[in-house]
Protein backbone atom coordinates (compact mmCIF):
# COMPACT_ATOMS: atom_id res chain seq x y z
CA UNK A 1 0.00 0.00 0.00
CA UNK A 2 2.37 2.72 0.83
CA UNK A 3 5.99 3.06 -1.44
CA UNK A 4 9.07 3.45 0.56
CA UNK A 5 10.06 6.69 -2.27
CA UNK A 6 7.12 8.47 -1.49
CA UNK A 7 8.01 11.75 0.67
CA UNK A 8 6.06 13.08 3.79
CA UNK A 9 2.12 13.23 2.63
CA UNK A 10 2.14 11.43 -0.98
CA UNK A 11 0.22 8.44 1.00
CA UNK A 12 -2.55 7.90 2.49
CA UNK A 13 -3.37 5.26 4.83
CA UNK A 14 -6.06 4.64 7.72
CA UNK A 15 -4.41 6.81 10.02
CA UNK A 16 -3.34 9.83 7.81
CA UNK A 17 -0.45 10.23 5.88
CA UNK A 18 2.75 7.88 5.73
CA UNK A 19 6.05 9.75 6.99
CA UNK A 20 9.22 8.19 5.16
CA UNK A 21 12.43 8.73 6.90
CA UNK A 22 14.46 6.59 5.07
CA UNK A 23 15.95 9.75 2.87
CA UNK A 24 18.26 12.63 4.32
CA UNK A 25 16.89 15.99 4.82
CA UNK A 26 17.94 18.64 2.60
CA UNK A 27 19.99 21.14 4.42
CA UNK A 28 19.03 25.10 2.99
CA UNK A 29 21.58 27.10 1.70
CA UNK A 30 22.62 29.65 4.29
CA UNK A 31 21.10 33.00 4.15
CA UNK A 32 23.42 35.72 2.37
CA UNK A 33 24.59 38.50 5.07
CA UNK A 34 22.83 42.00 4.64
CA UNK A 35 25.47 43.87 6.10
CA UNK A 36 28.13 44.23 3.01
CA UNK A 37 31.32 43.40 3.51
CA UNK A 38 34.47 46.38 3.39
CA UNK A 39 34.97 45.67 0.19
CA UNK A 40 31.55 46.40 -1.00
CA UNK A 41 31.36 49.62 1.16
CA UNK A 42 35.29 50.67 0.06
CA UNK A 43 33.78 50.02 -3.69
CA UNK A 44 30.67 52.43 -3.07
CA UNK A 45 32.56 54.90 -1.13
CA UNK A 46 35.22 55.20 -3.93
CA UNK A 47 32.37 55.22 -6.27
CA UNK A 48 30.20 58.20 -4.54
CA UNK A 49 33.83 60.00 -4.35
CA UNK A 50 34.53 59.69 -8.16
CA UNK A 51 30.90 61.24 -8.82
CA UNK A 52 31.43 63.96 -6.10
CA UNK A 53 34.54 65.07 -8.15
CA UNK A 54 32.95 64.59 -11.46
CA UNK A 55 30.31 66.83 -10.57
CA UNK A 56 32.31 69.39 -8.81
CA UNK A 57 34.42 69.91 -11.89
CA UNK A 58 31.20 70.37 -14.42
CA UNK A 59 29.98 72.90 -12.03
CA UNK A 60 33.09 74.69 -11.56
CA UNK A 61 34.05 74.50 -15.58
CA UNK A 62 30.19 76.43 -15.40
CA UNK A 63 30.83 79.18 -13.21
CA UNK A 64 33.91 80.39 -14.77
CA UNK A 65 32.20 80.28 -18.17
CA UNK A 66 28.97 82.06 -16.60
CA UNK A 67 31.25 84.55 -14.47
CA UNK A 68 33.26 85.23 -18.18
CA UNK A 69 29.80 85.85 -19.94
CA UNK A 70 28.61 87.96 -17.48
CA UNK A 71 31.88 89.83 -17.25
CA UNK A 72 32.31 90.51 -20.73
CA UNK A 73 28.49 92.25 -20.68
CA UNK A 74 29.79 94.31 -17.97
CA UNK A 75 33.47 95.45 -19.76
CA UNK A 76 31.16 96.12 -22.80
CA UNK A 77 30.83 100.16 -22.59
CA UNK A 78 34.45 100.52 -21.06
CA UNK A 79 37.47 102.19 -23.36
CA UNK A 80 39.09 98.91 -23.52
CA UNK A 81 36.57 96.69 -25.07
CA UNK A 82 39.14 95.92 -27.88
CA UNK A 83 41.47 94.07 -25.50
CA UNK A 84 38.33 92.93 -23.72
CA UNK A 85 37.38 91.31 -26.81
CA UNK A 86 40.59 89.92 -28.09
CA UNK A 87 40.18 88.24 -24.53
CA UNK A 88 37.31 86.94 -25.06
CA UNK A 89 38.26 85.50 -28.33
CA UNK A 90 40.88 83.41 -27.01
CA UNK A 91 38.90 82.47 -23.44
CA UNK A 92 35.25 81.42 -25.07
CA UNK A 93 36.19 78.62 -27.20
CA UNK A 94 38.43 76.87 -24.90
CA UNK A 95 35.88 77.00 -21.70
CA UNK A 96 33.04 76.18 -23.87
CA UNK A 97 35.23 72.33 -25.29
CA UNK A 98 36.11 72.02 -21.89
CA UNK A 99 32.50 72.23 -20.40
CA UNK A 100 31.18 70.25 -23.31
CA UNK A 101 33.67 67.89 -22.49
CA UNK A 102 33.12 67.46 -18.98
CA UNK A 103 29.15 67.81 -19.12
CA UNK A 104 29.08 64.89 -21.71
CA UNK A 105 31.92 62.78 -19.95
CA UNK A 106 29.90 63.32 -16.78
CA UNK A 107 26.42 62.30 -18.17
CA UNK A 108 28.01 59.26 -19.84
CA UNK A 109 29.36 57.74 -16.85
CA UNK A 110 26.33 58.55 -14.77
CA UNK A 111 24.08 57.11 -16.99
CA UNK A 112 26.30 53.87 -16.82
CA UNK A 113 27.84 54.00 -20.48
CA UNK A 114 31.63 53.31 -19.28
CA UNK A 115 32.03 50.87 -16.64
CA UNK A 116 36.24 50.96 -14.96
CA UNK A 117 36.33 49.91 -11.23
CA UNK A 118 40.19 50.64 -10.94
Amino acid sequence: MTDPGNSIGDTPNDSGYVVDLTSEPEIAAPMPSLTPTLEERALRVRTISREVVRLLIVVLLFVAFITTIVWSFISAGTASWKNIKDLLDLLLPAETALLGTAIAFYMTESRGGRREDR
